[in-house]
């Protein structure tokens, strides 16, 4: 009698428990990558000696690039630690712009239009307590044409 019991919540993907192999397997280009990173490298440096005239810092940008591209080609894993040491730089840098600009940003922007809001008595959200109110749903308004949905855009 157990044995002809229906399933019914039995998915028929079982999709949650194919983590062994992906669906769709991407090969990256490693030289691919490595030849885009020289090119935009020798073009800051280009940009540095032609437009900006900044000889000195044109040819340090330009041997990091050829550094990159050396090693990407040469000594994969000396340039694989040198990728991790740029990410974790990265995204220290990224972290502590966050805490130094968003931060400040929003106590200068946000804190005070809320005390704006607040000493002029204003709520546009209507979050205010009525406790005559019967209900707090809003009204729909009646439109009165009826072609409103046939010029979208």
């Amino acid at each position: 009698m157990s044995e002809n019991k229906i399933i019914t919540s039995k998915p028929a993907w079982r999709w949650r428990y194919q983590r062994e192999r992906p669906a769709v397997i991407r090969k990256s280009s490693h030289t691919g990558k490595l030849i885009f990173k020289t090119v935009i490298a020798f073009t800051v440096a280009a940009l540095l000696a032609f437009g900006f005239h900044r000889i000195l810092f044109a040819g340090i940008v330009a041997g990091i690039g050829l550094l990159i591209f050396i090693c990407g080609l040469f000594f994969p894993k000396l340039y694989a630690s040198f990728e991790r040491v740029i990410g974790k730089f990265a995204f220290g840098v990224g972290q502590v712009l966050t805490w130094i600009l968003l931060v400040p940003f929003y106590y200068l922007c946000f804190l005070p239009a809320r005390i704006i809001l607040l000493l002029s008595k204003r709520d546009p959200m209507k979050r205010a307590w009525d406790s005559s109110a019967s209900t707090y749903w809003d009204k729909k308004q009646d439109i009165q044409v009826n072609n409103r949905m046939t010029k979208q855009y």
